[in-house]
């Protein structure tokens, strides 16, 4: 079922996981840093993903980001192309039965769900990059407003989708796929994604009668994002 959120997010992602390093800048890049600021962040324009109560690969899965195989499939099966298909296709028709089911129960709240206008999720993530890159060991003492040094970033993927199934009901978590990226005198650097999840989730029911749980958990995630930036920060400027 690849047209579920899990899968969209996945692919999404994957590919920056993939052209991201780990090393820090070298001395010379550093040295040159003079001063530092974040741009605003942009929004892809089909970031909003549909509400998913499938279960998310990530969460069965070791790979964050890329679904790379059961880890109880032995590693010839894992990383063959027979078993890895094999796999795939049982996830797929698993995930699909999920799918109907999910709707099938929740119609009435998912049009209600549907209905409600989700928070301004980028402004939030510019706030906590900004007060991440003041905090810095390195970075806080070059902030300025404008500079030709500095970070951006592009929300990818952001929607609610299944954490856990306990009885007979879904509880969905806010999850934001986001790529940010540091630019120095037109060069980037390096770029980074990062998937950020709220603390709790909640009932479909609960969402349907409390919309605020929305603006909640969304901002549980972004809570997330800024542990994750300043780990990010310290990995490459060092703290």
């Amino acid at each position: 079922m690849k047209n579920s959120f899990s899968y969209l997010l996945l692919s999404a992602l994957s590919a920056l996981v993939l052209s991201s390093c780990s090393v820090s800048l070298t001395q010379k890049q550093k040295d040159a840093i003079t001063s530092v600021s974040v741009l605003d962040h942009s929004v892809n324009k089909n970031a909003q993903m549909p509400i998913n109560g499938t279960e998310a690969p990530s969460h069965t899965h070791k790979a964050p980001f890329i679904y790379t195989g059961d880890e109880n499939f032995s590693s010839s099966a894992a990383t063959g192309t027979t078993g890895q298909l094999f796999k795939e296709a049982a996830d797929a028709g698993m995930l699909e039965v999920q799918a109907k089911g999910f709707q099938k129960q929740y119609k009435t709240e998912l049009e209600k769900m549907n209905s409600v206008v989700y928070p301004k999720i980028a402004e939030g993530i510019e706030k906590r990059a900004v007060a991440a890159v003041k905090e810095n060991g390195f970075l806080g003492g070059r902030w300025a407003k404008k500079s030709p040094h500095y970070f951006d970033g592009e929300i990818i993927a952001y929607g609610l989708q299944r954490k856990i199934r306990r009885g007979e009901e879904t509880y969905l978590e806010a999850v934001v796929g986001i790529r940010v990226w540091f630019v120095s005198e037109g060069k980037q650097l390096f770029s980074e994604s990062i998937v950020m999840r709220s603390r709790n989730a909640h009932t479909v029911a609960s969402y349907v009668e409390n919309p605020e749980l929305l603006r909640t958990v969304f901002e549980e995630a972004g809570n997330n994002f800024s542990v994750q930036f300043e780990a990010l920060l310290d990995k490459r400027f060092g703290k």
